[in-house]
């Protein structure tokens, strides 16, 4: 059996040649060597011997053994034979599957029509097989064949000594002695049928072995008189083919049988005459093996022994002709009976039908036969004068044959003798004589360019003008010894003087009497020119006048112009005088009623022609006629060319013009002015020309495939597309077309008298176009135009009838083996369908469509995908299809894929669905597609051929898809494989220096694949994907190091991700962000640092190279920049070695987006900033101190950074002009004010004020902080701003620079305006403005008190509001703080507050009041606070119950339960009691100065403060004024919280509590919110002995009050006392003197300055100072103890 059936061999060696692996066709062809050389005498016949031994084979199974004899005894071949014929048609022509085909067996009404069909395919293999030997014969010493070394090797293998020709010989006796098949059994209508076919492949087999016997002649030279004599005697045996050929014309057979009987005696005669060897005779006569042996009366005798049949004709007249080389007139006299006897049986009609047959097709064969006619033809016009013998018109149709041969030609121009000497009388007879020499002139324009040139020239030197003597006066003759002669110029064409007799010409008159040939050289062409301006007058004058002769002169000429140009397009400058002439006449004609055809399509074909060049100007200028069709608006004017087909071309059944225009059409359909005549082609064309008659069947094929071509080539116009895919005429012809079926195809084909062509081969190109302009429809930007229309209703629709649907008829043409393009076509749209989406946002089932047959489809489809001799393009096809259906059918999936449907998947562990504890674990994925796409992609991996590459391409994109997709089942089963990460990532381990694009897009997909592994399983990845992400990620790796070397300037389309099609290196490059990104972040082994340092150094520098550029690339800039954004957020320090360097460039790279930033993508100006952002951040940890001082490389950042800053500032104001006031815009400026917050905040004071300085940059910020609050617009931008400026006035400088500006004006003014009840966004901007006048006078002091007393003044009343926010809502507890820490650092001014602006400080002050009150109630009561930070969390009864439950003093518990929830706010209460107490503190006399009796000098100046009240604050009090009660609970609360610090908790609580050994509330010791506490209990204790003191050295106050005072106030300071005094006794104080401990700092009567500002947004805290190493108290614990004792000691003395 052998390894893949002859039609596969045949198409794989066939003239159009496959793309296989390597190889193969040496490997095939070597191992057929056998076959070949038997050729059709392997089939030997059955016998009982055969059957013996076929019984006796057990590699057979005895089910298939009485089958097999069945069908051998139908065929007639021995039974080992018939079964690899039969396994061979199961594998490659059955549309079933085995259990099909095991039912089908069952029935025997089921069985007769499959042998059949067994029998029909093993009559085409018996074809395929002599093709096959004749590609071989043919190409094998040609050198311009791909390959001739490969059939040189098999040709000397099957013909070693000689012995091919006589197997062939012997095969064709066989064949000629052949018997019809035993068909009783069939039935009559099969046997019938089979007979039929029978006599069909007999015949073709008879053609095709004498046409090889031709070519082996030919091209081996080998021959002899001995081949003549016994060729002779087995043609003769069977009447050179006449007898069978009389019983074809009596019988019922079809016309092609008819045409191969006729071939087989055309080319036995053919054989005859070239063994006879008439070139040989011219060359040597002498020693000619026939002519000049001894042989020579041998072969006479059998010579004189023909008869007259018309096969008898071309040898016997050879012979004659023969001997005249030979002999001369004495041998033409001894042989010219045997001419005469040939003549009269019409030799030379039978040399013209020789070399009109189909055969011919075959270039070898052609050539062989024209070169034979060639010799008889040009031997008889030497010899003799065909016209005098009545061969005139005969020869002259056999000349003009002849000469259209390239080769004849060739020889034609350079051979004096033969058909040159016919030549020379035709242009002798011009122009009077005018067809004649014209038609032979078309015939050499045709045969090839070198011909056109010299056939040109020839045309441009007549010798002679030939005239009718009655057209000339006889006054201007006179008489002449040679004839006659001219008197005067004769002007022989009315009208012009272009063609002119000059005077004294002589003219011999020939002995007709009524023709005069002139002895007047003269130019052809123009003469050719005068006859078309002759008809021109005729046709101005109406129809009527045109004379028929002078329109047939002008069609010839037209018709030879029409054959130069299509033969030569450059030589159209020559003829532009010419075929301008003829279009204007051909426009005149359009005028008339009844246009001339001929005419007509001769002048179209000859723009055909010049349109190849130019398109355009071709059409513009036909544009000018009527000849082609026109729209007007929606109407169709269909032109001349509509005209004749309707009038004259569809009556007629001729369709010359319709045939030149879809001929000039094929060539304009790309032009966008072509619209008009698709639109003719789409309307009146397609619809239609099936239902035509024709006078010739094959014109039928001929329009369809100009037409659909020119569509074709019109649906890459966009616009042509769009029309098209509307256009439901179209897709019917389309649908009808293509729906033609792959049996009929190869029906057809079969039944051809030959492969070359045929109504079959135009069929398949015919199915073929229709297929591909499908999908190009279907794939078009309007499918669902396509899909809802009469292709859609065909696909979504069940098959009517008997037809199958039609998804499955373009299945079933992946069974069609002759010709690969038409399967490939086929699999492109099927899988074009599979994956559209456009109807209804669903795609069509396949499967569903497929039906039953489903399997059998996926066989076939992974038999030509397995298969080592398919065509690569459809592997191509079929792995495209395969990536549809994982994009859209998912029943396809797992019929192509064989999954395994059973499989569970738990937990990512596989289950088994069995019981059985022991069972196998069973397979993911069967025999499907998988395996041979990986062994291809192994394959692809070694080869870089073009289809190979693309290959190479759609097996990757399966790859991803089936990763994208979440093809879980298929994806595991490949990562199974054991090589299939390296063969996946081969292109990226092992890189080629290739720019092709779809080496790119492999590389793009495989890092598509590797991210996408990483991102699904978050890094728990294989040992194998391991490995090669250690390969690619080498640093030492070009693939890694060049991940970036991509063009500067690719072409950039969309800024959306980038498209795999039109923009390819930014698509890989893409891949490789990805791939880097999702490495980065999920692999379970990071990159080394010097792999991280390899690509961020090549992304960094790409991006500074071209963001040099003007314009940077944009696509390319945003990748590499947000790439290495990202990178330096996710690697940190391991971006670089050298941070001074990076910051070096990252300087120069800000300077890039500084000068260039209008051509920058606003994507790319972000990601640059962002870039600079965390180079700032991470540069903190890698940079000397003295990198950052003045002069380091972060001082070149300023000038680049403010030069932004003022770009941005310039664009937010036209911004704001528009009117937006929120959005994207922002994110810039933004980014640029935190770049440059980052900057102040490490640069030195003097670096970075300077260059505000020199950009004026302070009066930028301030006015455009301003402005934005004006128009109420960008407040996350002011907050910034504001932010930035709190970080400028933090120095000294800053501060003077600020105070130098009109704050009032710019700043507080707008701040003022805001409305209070806004946004959170706008209240933090008025925070934030708050915090800047704060820090002012923190650091201005007395300079600054001015403009924060402005500023207060302004927002009095937003002050007043937000201090008293938190008496609503504890949220605003930031709000309060605000302004609260705003009072406390102006409060240490409270003089010139009053003195400048009164009113504010009042107001202010009474909301301190309330806003102390309300604090302290809530310090007071840690359980109520807990509950109202919670809120909706805690219902409204439990907080009733919490508030009820909450006494006025704080006790231990409730202290203790302040959770971590109430922790912020119980924060933001202690800073506000801070900011309170300090303005009650600067309204109150110092303590120190009332002690001295200083105070009391001027006792006008103080006014008491507090009311005479003892009693803690409630939360249903106002307030207004503060009470003695007030600040002792408020005392209270900080020295119990303090002294829970070292407190320890009972057993009990301490197994309760969260921390042991510390309460919950109590904060650890030495935090800030342990020295804040310290604070306020100063602050409060201080002013209440002040405000006690002055209230009892007030004279107005009773002494009852003052006794009232001193006893309530000295019982409750002397509990604090007494507490804080228990509190430092039992562990506030070392067990022992501490070694190196200061002393404490001497007693202070001032209380500690209150709470700067909180850190401003960018400056890094400072981290808090190491505990000590011993249990020594803290310095605010040490102080607190001496104020402690300070208080203890005044109240004894003073309220005790």
């Amino acid at each position: 059996m052998e390894s893949v059936s002859n039609k596969s061999l045949w198409t794989l060696i066939s003239s159009g040649g496959l793309q296989t692996e390597p190889g193969i066709l040496e490997t095939e062809l070597l191992a057929q060597e056998h076959l070949l050389a038997e050729g059709l005498a392997s089939y030997k016949l059955n016998s009982k011997e055969t059957l013996t031994k076929f019984k006796a084979d057990t590699t057979v199974g005895d089910s298939w053994k009485d089958f097999v004899v069945k069908l051998s005894d139908v065929i007639g071949v021995e039974e080992n034979k018939t079964w690899g014929l039969l396994c061979s048609y199961l594998s490659t022509e059955f549309r079933g599957t085995s259990e099909s085909l095991a039912d089908l067996l069952k029935h025997e009404g089921q069985v007769k029509p499959l042998m059949v069909d067994i029998w029909q395919f093993y009559r085409a293999e018996r074809l395929y097989l002599l093709q096959v030997l004749k590609e071989v014969l043919t190409h094998h010493n040609d050198g311009e064949n791909d390959n001739r070394e490969v059939f040189e090797k098999v040709f000397d293998k099957i013909d070693s000594d000689g012995k091919l020709k006589q197997q062939l010989v012997d095969q064709f006796k066989t064949v000629i002695k052949e018997k019809p098949p035993k068909t009783e059994h069939f039935g009559s209508q099969l046997a019938t049928s089979c007979r039929q076919s029978w006599t069909h492949f007999n015949l073709r087999e008879q053609s095709e072995l004498l046409q090889l016997l031709l070519i082996y002649f030919h091209q081996t030279g080998e021959t002899g008189a001995g081949d003549w004599s016994s060729l002779c005697g087995v043609f003769t045996s069977h009447h050179f083919g006449s007898k069978q050929l009389q019983q074809l014309k009596s019988g019922d057979t079809g016309e092609g049988c008819q045409q191969l009987g006729l071939a087989v005696g055309h080319l036995e005669a053919a054989i005859m005459v070239q063994l006879l060897d008439l070139p040989g005779v011219t060359a040597d006569p002498e020693n000619h093996h026939i002519f000049g042996g001894e042989k020579g009366g041998d072969i006479e005798k059998l010579v004189s022994g023909l008869g007259d049949l018309r096969p008898h004709g071309p040898p016997m007249l050879a012979w004659m002709l023969g001997q005249y080389l030979a002999r001369g007139q004495e041998g033409l006299q001894a042989a010219q009976r045997f001419g005469e006897v040939a003549i009269g049986s019409g030799v030379l009609q039978v040399l013209l039908q020789t070399l009109q047959g189909d055969y011919t097709a075959h270039g070898l064969v052609g050539d062989i036969l024209h070169s034979l006619v060639y010799g008889i033809l040009s031997a008889l016009v030497q010899a003799f004068d065909p016209a005098s013998m009545g061969l005139g018109l005969d020869t002259h149709r056999l000349v003009v044959k002849l000469v259209s041969n390239r080769h004849i030609a060739q020889h034609f121009w350079k051979n004096p003798m033969g058909l040159s000497l016919y030549f020379d009388e035709l242009k002798l007879g011009f122009p009077l004589e005018h067809g004649p020499l014209l038609e032979v002139c078309t015939s050499l324009a045709s045969a090839s360019p070198i011909s056109c040139s010299k056939m040109i020239a020839s045309l441009s030197s007549l010798p002679s003008f030939a005239d009718t003597l009655d057209y000339i006066p006889q006054s201007m003759l006179r008489s002449d010894p040679a004839g006659l002669q001219l008197t005067q110029p004769y002007y022989p064409y009315m009208g012009t003087e272009s063609v002119c007799i000059p005077a004294g010409s002589v003219g011999t008159v020939l002995p007709n009497g009524i023709t005069v040939r002139w002895a007047a050289p003269q130019n052809g062409w123009q003469l050719l020119l005068a006859e078309i301006g002759h008809l021109a007058s005729q046709v101005t004058s109406g129809a009527g006048s045109v004379l028929p002769v002078c329109l047939e002169k002008v069609t010839n000429a037209a018709l030879l112009v029409a054959a130069i140009l299509s033969s030569d397009t450059t030589l159209a400058p020559q003829l532009q005088q010419i075929s301008h002439a003829l279009l204007l006449v051909t426009d005149k004609f359009s005028q008339v009623a009844s246009p001339p055809l001929r005419l007509m399509a001769a002048t179209t074909d000859i723009f055909a022609s010049l349109a190849v060049e130019t398109p355009g100007a071709v059409l513009a200028k036909l544009s000018r006629t009527a000849l082609l069709p026109k729209l007007s608006g929606d109407q169709l004017n269909p032109g001349v060319v509509g005209q004749l087909l309707a009038g004259q071309e569809t009556v007629v059944g001729e369709y010359p013009s319709l045939l030149a225009f879809l001929k000039l059409l094929t060539v304009t359909a790309k032009e966008d002015c072509s619209q008009a005549c698709i639109a003719f082609v789409l309307s009146e064309v397609l619809p239609h020309f099936n239902r035509w008659r024709y006078d010739l069947a094959s014109d039928r094929e001929k329009i369809a495939k100009l037409a659909l071509t020119a569509v074709l080539h019109h649906s890459h116009h966009p616009a042509g597309l769009q029309l098209m895919a509307s256009d439901r005429g179209l897709a019917r012809s389309l649908l009808v077309l293509s729906s033609t079926g792959d049996r009929a195809v190869q029906t057809l084909l079969e039944n051809q008298t030959n492969w070359e062509v045929g109504r079959g081969a135009d069929l398949v190109d015919i199915v073929q176009l229709s297929l591909t302009i499908l999908h190009q429809l279907v794939t078009s930007p309007s499918p669902h135009l396509v899909m809802t229309g009469p292709v859609g209703q065909a696909i979504r629709s069940p098959p009517a009838g008997a037809a199958p649907h039609y998804l499955l008829t373009l299945a079933h043409y992946t069974y069609f083996h002759h010709k690969p393009e038409l399967a490939i076509a086929a699999v492109k749209l099927l899988s074009s369908i599979s994956g559209d989406t456009s109807v209804h946002n669903s795609p069509v089932s396949v499967l569903a469509c497929l039906s039953s047959a489903a399997t059998a489809v996926r066989d076939q489809l992974l038999a030509r995908l397995e298969s080592n001799t398919e065509d690569i393009r459809l592997k191509i096809a079929i792995v495209e299809l395969l990536s549809s259906c994982v994009e859209q059918q998912p029943g396809m999936v797992q019929l192509l894929m064989d999954i395994n449907t059973d499989i569970r998947v738990v937990n990512s562990t596989h289950k088994p669905t069995g019981s059985a504890k022991d069972a196998t674990t069973p397979e993911l994925v069967g025999d499907g597609c998988l395996s041979p796409v990986l062994r291809l992609l192994s394959i692809s991996n070694c080869l870089t051929s073009d289809h190979w590459q693309t290959l190479h391409l759609a097996i990757v994109k399966l790859v991803d898809s089936l990763w994208t997709r979440g093809r879980i089942l298929a994806a595991q089963h490949l990562k199974e494989q054991k090589n299939f990460w390296s063969d996946l990532a081969h292109p990226l381990i092992y890189p080629k220096d290739s720019t092709d694009p779809r080496h790119l897009k492999v590389k793009a997909y495989i890092l598509r694949i590797i991210s996408h592994e990483l991102y699904t399983w978050t890094g728990k990845i294989s040992a194998g994907l391991q490995a090669v992400i250690d390969e690619i990620c080498d640093e030492k790796s070009s693939a890694l190091t060049g991940w970036c070397d991509v063009s500067d300037n690719p072409p950039d389309t969309t800024l959306v991700d980038s498209d795999p099609d039109t923009n390819v290196p930014l698509f890989l490059l893409s891949s490789w962000r990805a791939f880097l990104l999702v490495l980065s972040k999920d692999s379970p082994s990071s990159l080394s640092p010097a792999a991280c340092r390899a690509v961020f150094h090549s992304a960094t520098t790409k991006l500074s190279s071209i963001m040099k550029l003007s314009p940077p690339p944009p696509k390319l800039t945003v990748i590499l920049s947000e790439t290495a954004a990202v990178l330096t957020r996710r690697w940190q320090t391991k971006c670089t070695d050298s941070m001074p360097d990076w910051c070096g460039d990252m300087a120069s790279l800000l300077g890039s987006l500084a000068s260039g930033w209008g051509s920058v993508h606003p994507r790319a100006r972000l990601a640059v900033l962002g870039l600079g952002l965390a180079t700032l951040r991470i540069s903190h940890f890698k940079l000397e101190q003295s990198e950052e001082a003045e002069g380091g490389v972060l001082c070149k950042w300023m000038e680049p950074v403010l030069s932004l800053l003022a770009t941005n500032f310039r664009e937010l104001e036209g911004v704001f002009c528009s009117g937006e006031k929120e959005g994207s815009f922002l994110q810039c400026p933004e980014l640029t004010m935190a770049l440059l917050h980052g900057l102040v905040n490490r640069l030195p004071p003097q670096v970075w004020m300077a260059a505000l300085h020199r950009e004026a940059s302070i009066q930028l910020l301030i006015s455009a902080a301003g402005a934005c609050c004006r128009n109420r617009a960008a407040p996350s931008f002011v907050l910034s701003i504001l932010s930035l400026l709190v970080e400028v006035a933090s120095t000294k400088g800053g501060t003077a620079c600020l105070l130098l500006q009109e704050l009032a004006r710019d700043l507080w003014l707008p701040l003022s305006d805001l409305p209070l009840q806004t946004d959170l966004a706008w209240t933090q901007v008025r925070q934030t403005g708050l915090q800047l006048a704060g820090t002012l006078v923190n650091v201005g002091r007395r300079q600054a008190v001015n403009t924060a007393v402005t500023a207060a003044a302004l927002m009095t009343e937003k002050i007043a509001a937000d201090l008293l926010s938190p008496r609503q809502d504890l949220e605003q507890l930031p709000r309060a703080a605000a302004a609260a820490r705003f009072v406390g650092s102006l409060s240490n001014y409270t003089q010139a507050w009053q003195t400048e602006h009164s009113a504010s400080l009042q107001v202010v002050y009474r909301s301190c009041c309330r806003l102390l009150h309300t604090s302290t109630a809530l310090l007071m009561r840690p359980s109520l606070l807990a509950s109202l930070v919670k809120g909706n969390q805690t219902d409204q009864e439990e907080a009733r119950r919490v508030r009820r439950l909450s006494s006025t003093s704080c006790s231990e518990v409730e202290v203790e339960s302040v959770g971590p929830e109430a922790a912020p706010a119980h924060s933001f209460l202690l800073e506000i009691v801070c900011g309170c107490l300090s303005l009650l503190t600067s309204l109150s006399p110092p303590l120190p100065s009332l002690l001295a009796g200083e105070a009391l000098l001027d006792p006008d100046r103080w006014e008491p403060l507090l009311t005479t009240t003892f009693s803690g604050p409630t939360l249903e009090q106002d307030g207004d004024v503060p009470s003695y009660g007030l600040l002792l609970s408020l005392a209270n609360v900080c020295v119990r919280t303090v002294a829970r610090d070292t407190r320890s908790p009972s057993p009990g609580r301490s197994a309760a509590s969260p921390i042991r050994g510390r309460p919950a509330s109590a904060p650890p010791p030495d935090t800030p919110e342990r020295r804040r506490l310290l604070l306020v209990m100063e602050m409060s204790l201080s002013l209440l002995l002040s405000q006690s003191l002055l209230s009892l050295a007030d004279p107005s106050l009773n002494q009852r009050e003052k006794q009232l005072l001193r006893r309530e106030l000295g019982a409750e300071l002397g509990s604090i006392t007494d507490t804080w005094r228990r509190h430092t006794g039992r562990g506030g104080r070392s067990p022992g003197p501490v070694r190196g401990a200061k002393s404490p700092a001497p007693l202070t009567a001032r209380s500690p300055a209150p709470l700067t500002s909180t850190p401003a947004p960018g400056r890094a805290p400072k981290s808090p100072a190491p505990p000590p190493s011993s249990p020594q108290p803290p310095r605010s614990t040490r102080e607190g103890d001496h104020f402690m004792k300070f208080i203890s000691t005044l109240v004894h003395n003073v309220f005790k």
